[in-house]
């Protein structure tokens, strides 16, 4: 629906919402708890091939809040996310310039009185 392409390999499912019932970054939010990783953690323990099976994925349970709350979770998780981004940003512009700084005093371009 969204007119994006994708693909998808072999041993590959999909997960998809009912946008009336749970908001869908919510949802990806809730995939990337690690509560979430510690319950595919047991369902792959003792196999020698990670693989979930329909039944593993039927297992999950995702408890939702009311539609309002669920939004307003995703929306501050997200502007967190951007502010870690923008950030993240700065700390690496941030250290170039402390990198040319320390170059051109080592190199004798800039001389301290």
């Amino acid at each position: 629906e969204d007119y994006l392409k994708y693909t998808f390999g072999a041993f590959m499912g999909c997960f998809r919402t009912d946008n009336l019932k749970a908001n869908p970054i919510f949802i990806a939010y809730n995939f990337q708890t690690k509560n979430y990783r510690n319950h595919i953690d047991i369902l792959l323990s003792g196999s020698s091939i990670n693989n979930l099976n329909p039944t593993n994925i039927h297992s999950i349970e995702i408890h939702l809040p009311n539609e309002k709350e669920q939004t307003q979770i995703a929306t501050i998780l997200t502007d967190i996310d951007n502010e870690i981004t923008t950030l993240t940003q700065k700390l690496h512009k941030y250290k170039s310039i402390k990198q040319g700084m320390m170059q051109d005093l080592l190199t004798g371009k800039v001389r301290l009185v």
